[in-house]
């Protein structure tokens, strides 16, 4: 241990004080300092804060030992409040005048420091497993995604695709053709409830003839409680989180573009980490006035979990029963 000293040699026989000046030294967490002594009315080690106020008094007595001994005093519980502040060590012999003489010597005085002991460092967080749940994100196999039938169902393209050979086509791409229709992809996925990120990422292309002037509307809900017609709805394209009654928790892309570019999307679904969840591609087709579509690919899912409980694998419609 690192210390420094301080050597003080003090000799009186009437009330006489001595006062040293010590600095606690930063980080410390140890001081010790303490005199000899000698016979006397009344005779002190006393430290006191800044403004003279005492803050503990070691030594307090009338001795006549006449011989040397040595006192340590550990001032480590004013280390806290003090830290870095002045104190002062107060060395007192008083005499009433009256009787005998008293006195008091010392010497060797020292105010040690050492530094504190580090605290251990923090436990480290447990190794993290991060890997991407969703399956057949790219759409390169025809299976995993559920395509609910409807009057123009959504199916696997190569029309268009973000990378490989495939992506996902949902609403009407045939000019030919223009009916009232859903236009949908579903993929059921479970993160874990110690799930520290969970990052959904997907690329959209969109294209559409619809008129702009057209509302868009909020919800698959919306458009099958009240009609396109009569809320006079136009076609749109959606990406929506459904909870697993179909019921929707959270609109993540909900428009009607015609880009015609592939445009990328990231969403932070920790929230719903421990919760079954279905990501749910659509388009919306009012069948009347133009044609809307939108492909999807490279979807995924992308969760890190500690290494003793790896994130779960997306659930294919097998092993939904579905």
């Amino acid at each position: 241990q690192a210390r420094s000293d301080i050597a003080i040699l003090y000799r009186s026989n009437a009330q006489s004080r001595v006062l040293e000046e010590a600095l606690l030294a930063k980080d410390a967490n140890t001081a010790l300092g303490g005199p000899g002594s000698n016979v006397g009315d009344a005779q002190w080690v006393l430290i006191l804060d800044g403004m003279g106020r005492e803050l503990m008094r070691p030594v307090s007595m009338r001795s006549n030992t006449q011989m040397w001994e040595q006192y340590e005093v550990d001032l480590s519980e004013l280390v806290n409040p003090f830290q870095d502040r002045t104190i002062e060590v107060y060395f007192g012999t008083f005499n009433n005048g009256r009787g005998g003489v008293s006195a008091m010597y010392v010497d060797d005085v020292y105010l040690g420091s050492c530094p504190g002991v580090p605290a251990p460092p923090p436990p480290q967080p447990p190794p993290q497993v991060c890997s991407d749940i969703m399956i057949n994100g790219g759409f390169e196999t025809e299976d995993t995604w559920m395509l609910p039938l409807t009057p123009f169902p959504a199916d696997y393209s190569t029309a268009q695709f973000n990378s490989g050979a495939q992506s996902m086509r949902t609403g009407i791409d045939d000019e030919m053709v223009n009916v009232e229709s859903f236009s949908s992809a579903v993929q059921k996925v479970t993160i874990p409830a110690d799930a520290t990120e969970a990052t959904l990422g997907f690329y959209l292309y969109p294209q559409s003839t619809e008129a702009p002037d057209l509302l868009i509307p909020e919800s698959m809900e919306a458009v099958m409680a009240q009609g396109a017609r009569a809320m006079n709805y136009g076609d749109a394209q959606w990406a929506i989180l459904l909870n697993q009654n179909g019921r929707q928790i959270e609109r993540l892309v909900s428009m009607r573009s015609d880009d015609q570019a592939w445009s990328n999307y990231e969403f932070d679904l920790l929230p719903y980490k421990g919760h079954t969840i279905l990501l749910y591609f659509s388009t919306y087709n009012n069948g009347w006035d133009g044609q809307t579509s939108m492909y999807v690919d490279d979807v995924s899912l992308n969760v890190c979990a500690p290494e003793t409980n790896p994130p779960l694998m997306a659930l294919t419609p097998q092993e939904l029963g579905e």
